[in-house]
């Protein structure tokens, strides 16, 4: 360290305006790219090399400076700069947990509080739907989809072709789709959380 770094460093100790002043016009662009190298929001930036001359000037008394006024700002910047990237992590971390925990009260709430609800609404609208189909497609679908019969076991059961099964399961899904449009996202929903 210097003579004119000592003599800056005094006059900043005895509260010398005209110093702090004189120290923040010399070292405010080094420090601002400085800290550009760690943060990438120039906000954040500011408020980083603003706390450090903050910092500077509230502590003039009790700071010791053994290198150069110069290294100690950088090293004030830099540690001000991962202690904000190390708050960032940790809150992030926080976010996600809060984002899960919300979530998760969501599928409570939503999802097995009401689930009889939605589902008996649901099964009522679907069994609504099955019973405007036609009888054979009707008995056509329920057997496939409620029964898990294979379209040839159907056939063979209903004594048709596997041709008009086929046929009969391709009018009722589109029937079906057209019947519960509006419903189709509760739907989809609702399957995805079982």
């Amino acid at each position: 360290m210097n003579i004119s770094e000592q003599l800056i460093i005094r006059n900043l100790e005895s509260g010398d305006v005209n110093t702090f002043e004189f120290i923040f016009r010399e070292m405010h662009a080094e420090l601002y790219a400085y800290a550009g190298k760690f943060i990438d929001e120039q906000e954040r930036i500011d408020d980083v090399v603003q706390d450090a001359f903050v910092y500077l000037w509230e502590h003039k008394n009790e700071i010791e400076i053994t290198t150069s006024l110069r290294s100690y700002l950088f090293t004030v910047v830099r540690n001000n700069c991962l202690q904000l990237i190390r708050k960032d992590k940790v809150s992030g971390k926080y976010k996600d947990w809060a984002l899960l925990e919300l979530r998760e009260r969501e599928l409570n709430f939503y999802g097995f509080e009401n689930q009889s609800i939605i589902e008996k609404e649901l099964r009522d609208k679907i069994e609504t739907a099955i019973g405007q189909l036609p009888p054979q497609c009707q008995e056509v679908f329920r057997l496939s989809r409620l029964q898990g019969l294979k379209n040839r076991e159907i056939a063979e059961k209903l004594d048709i072709s596997v041709k008009t099964v086929e046929k009969h399961m391709s009018k009722a899904l589109k029937s079906l789709r057209s019947d519960l449009k509006d419903y189709m996202p509760l739907l989809i929903s609702f399957l995805l959380l079982r």
